[in-house]
């Protein structure tokens, strides 16, 4: 078995837009707290090939990720070998336009393709002996998220993790935890917010480090405690998640799979004139039509009025794989929780880092509980997405679904 190791940097000038934190904001990046990268790790056992990609970013887009594997393919890692994910940091520019969210600055996109191809060409260039694989699954010992759209919601307390060693070469460390990248607050510096922290403290310890974000949808980073910063906020999440990832690495065998899932998402249903009333029904919550809020909920209105149909189902894939005993699935959503423990529930095991943000970005997968509630995720998220939400109950058969499937692959 090889391994290979990359990086590129991502970050971009000063002025550009940052994403996320609400509509129409113009925040633009006046300093950088910390440098943006894409990082690559490349595994090969004999004939199998798997790749994993994470960008500092919110979210990259498809023709990103179809570049990337034209240009791999040919050197052996084609599409089902490759798992792209973003750490889903808000203080970082847009690759996809989201309603009102940060414009994407097109030079910047123009070239961000070739740096990630960079990156994974490194990794390949990098290949080396392995010599061990540990993995791990461990709670943390203090709690450094909480859900965000649910009281006393589900919170997964694992960090998971997996430490590939190498002949003559730098360790590699994956690491894994769900929390959406925000502990900075609505902050104007460029920032991958706290894995850049893991990465730093990781490579104090002589690992080179991906770090891969769980489905962190219904997930936030805790407030700072009285008297704390933002900063020290910050640096107490990335120590506390780092500590649980070293705790207990165990050895494992040496082995790798990779591949596909492909199922079909339902959506729920609209005729336009279910439209019209959604629109208006989110419309009256605001004092003004003219409150941000309100005029990304008519755009979305007017954007689905001029479609020739509504979509009522939406094909999705996934990319899974696994290294050692540790599973990997990679959906392209900002999935709730549930669904994370759902996948891990028909598998039988902690050892599945369940990953979000994967590719493009398709919007939220809320739960049950969510929708009933009209929460943000379930309506609002729908309308900076441009798309139609998820059916109440997708998200529950989506996990179990997919958890089977792995089972079988």
């Amino acid at each position: 078995m090889l391994a290979g190791f990359g990086k590129n940097n991502l970050t971009p000038d000063l002025g550009i837009e940052l994403t996320g934190y609400g509509y129409y904001l113009e925040r633009k990046a006046l300093s950088v707290r910390d440098e943006l990268f894409v990082r690559a790790v490349a595994i090969e056992e004999n004939e199998t090939r798997l790749m994993l990609v994470c960008h500092d970013v919110l979210g990259i887009n498809k023709d990103i990720v179809n570049d990337v594997v034209s240009a791999l393919t040919p050197l052996g890692y084609g599409r089902e070998n490759i798992i792209f994910v973003s750490v889903h940091t808000h203080t970082g520019p847009s690759l996809i336009y989201h309603e009102g969210c940060g414009e994407v600055d097109n030079d910047y996109v123009a070239g961000f393709s070739e740096k990630v191809v960079c990156a994974c060409k490194s990794a390949i260039n990098d290949l080396k002996e392995v010599t061990g694989i540990k993995s791990s699954a461990e709670k943390l010992l203090a709690p450094v998220a909480y859900n965000r759209t649910l009281q006393n919601g589900p919170v997964d307390p694992f960090v998971r993790g997996v430490m590939i060693e190498r002949e003559n070469a730098m360790p590699i460390a994956l690491v894994s935890y769900a929390c959406h990248g925000v502990s900075l607050g609505r902050a104007t510096c460029i920032s991958a917010d706290f894995s850049s922290e893991i990465h730093k403290a990781l490579e104090k310890k002589g690992a080179l480090s991906i770090y891969l974000n769980g489905v962190c949808g219904d997930i936030d980073p805790i407030e700072p405690r009285e008297g704390q910063t933002h900063e020290e906020n910050l640096l107490y999440i990335a120590q506390t998640i780092t500590e649980a990832y070293l705790r207990n690495l165990v050895p494992c065998d040496l082995h790798i799979s990779a591949g596909r899932l492909s199922e079909t998402l339902s959506l729920l249903p609209l005729t336009k004139d279910d439209v019209v009333k959604t629109a208006a029904h989110a419309a009256s919550k605001y004092e003004s039509e003219e409150e941000p809020a309100c005029q990304v909920a008519r755009i979305w209105e007017r954007e689905m009025l001029e479609k020739d149909e509504i979509p009522s189902r939406e094909d999705i894939t996934c990319g899974y794989g696994k290294i050692g005993d540790m599973g990997i699935v990679a959906l392209p959503f900002e999935a709730f929780t549930k669904t994370g423990l759902l996948i891990r529930e028909a598998i039988g095991s902690e050892k599945v880092m369940v990953l979000g943000c994967a590719e493009q970005l398709l919007g939220y997968l809320p739960v049950k509980e969510d929708i009933e509630q009209e929460a943000y995720a379930a309506l609002e998220s729908a309308f900076l997405y441009k798309r139609v939400p998820p059916a109440p109950g997708e998200a529950e058969r989506l996990g179990e679904t997919i958890g089977h499937l792995l089972i079988k692959s």
